[in-house]
Parts: C-alpha cells; sequence; structure tokens
C-alpha cells in the first residue's frame, strides 16, 4: 500500500466521523463508539480502494501530468490554460 492509498483512508475515515456526528446530532438518534468506528472505517476503505483501483499518485487539487502505460502516453491532469 503505497502513502497516497493511506491519505485517502484517512480523508475518508474523517469525512464519515464528520457526517456521522452530524446526523447524530440533527436527526437525534443516538450512536455508540463502534458505531462510529465501523462508519469509519467503511468509508476509509471505500475510500482507498477507489484510491488504489484508480491509481491515484497525489492529493487532489495537485496538478500534473500522468503517463498512462495502455495508451503510452501523457494524460495531463489540473486546471485548463485557456
Amino acid at each position: 500500500m503505497n502513502t497516497t492509498t493511506f491519505i485517502y483512508f484517512l480523508l475518508g475515515a474523517a469525512v464519515g466521523l464528520v457526517l456521522q456526528y452530524l446526523d447524530t446530532k440533527i436527526a437525534d438518534n443516538p450512536r455508540t463508539r463502534a458505531d462510529y468506528f465501523k462508519g469509519m472505517m467503511a468509508t476509509g476503505v471505500t475510500a482507498a480502494l477507489v484510491a488504489y483501483l484508480t491509481g491515484a499518485n497525489g492529493v487532489p487539487g495537485m496538478s500534473g501530468s500522468k503517463y498512462i502505460p495502455a495508451l503510452d502516453e501523457d494524460i495531463f491532469t489540473g486546471l485548463p490554460d485557456f
């Protein structure tokens, strides 16, 4: 597992925790620590799996190019220059 996948796992887990907390406060539905942990793990693993399967090699918002071996060319990512 590379560093980017782990970063996506942590970001997904943090987003899952915040969304569960907001849901608990809005819906007045009490949850246990185990519920929070399961939700964090589910969102973290899902985010890490998507990052791994898509071959993400950077944190979102970074520009640059990405080499796609199947196409044998660089794919430029980021904001367009026009």
